[in-house]
């Protein structure tokens, strides 16, 4: 029995490393640019159910790479290798029907595929979906399904999401207002690279707090960053 168990794990592992060794040669190809060796190449892999493979098909046809341009296409192979867990094809799948790639937005098949992205690990979904849900797109606006979505982004690294809170935080916009955690948010989204948060800190905030809410803000912005901004 054991024998058997270890052929076909030997069997599987060589199909795995085979697909693996197959897909880095059609990306070998598509990073020189020769997007007709590539596509041949990933078309096999795609119908043998590659995830990133079903993706990469969806790249070519989305920019016209190798392929005429078709939104519809690429749309068709993202929708495929989202469900197989390929967390930037749900993403770009929500930017497509958010934007106007298509005419028109979605804003509805937008929430659909953003969502699939958070489940997926993604930030900027998130980050996309608390605007979504901040200004009405697609939804009703509601600030705490909002404060909920910038969350979950902003727990992730996204520095807009980090921003956004501080902004609500600012006003008492879908939380309770306070300077000390809108400081914080600002001073961890300005920690990520985001001038613009460390410029509401300087030229807004600031004058609004004494030095022992600042102090404060600044230890709960330094645990929280030391906890990589779980639980905050």
């Amino acid at each position: 029995m054991y024998r058997v168990l270890f052929a076909i794990f030997f069997f599987f592992s060589f199909v795995f490393s085979a697909v693996a060794d197959d897909f880095k040669k059609a990306f070998e190809e598509y990073k020189k640019k020769d997007y007709q060796s590539a596509l041949r190449l990933f078309e096999p892999l795609a119908e043998n159910g590659s995830d990133r493979a079903t993706h990469m098909l969806g790249i070519m046809h989305l920019y016209g790479r190798g392929v005429a341009k078709n939104y519809q296409i690429a749309i068709n192979f993202f929708s495929r290798s989202a469900k197989l867990g390929v967390v930037n094809s749900a993403e770009i799948l929500g930017q497509i029907y958010h934007g106007n790639e298509l005419g028109k937005p979605d804003y509805k098949k937008a929430i659909k595929w953003y969502t699939l992205a958070v489940e997926l690990g993604s930030a900027d979904a998130g980050y996309w979906l608390g605007k979504m849900w901040s200004m009405g797109n697609g939804t009703i606006a509601h600030d705490k399904t909002a404060v909920h979505w910038f969350l979950i982004a902003a727990e992730r690294g996204n520095s807009g999401a980090q921003q956004e809170l501080a902004d609500r935080y600012l006003v008492g916009m879908g939380v309770a207002k306070s300077y000390v955690r809108a400081h914080m948010w600002y001073n961890i989204a300005a920690s990520n690279g985001n001038q613009s948060a460390r410029n509401m800190i300087n030229n807004h905030l600031l004058e609004k707090m004494t030095p022992s809410q600042v102090s404060k803000a600044q230890d709960l912005a330094f645990e929280c960053i030391k906890r990589k901004y779980q639980g905050c």
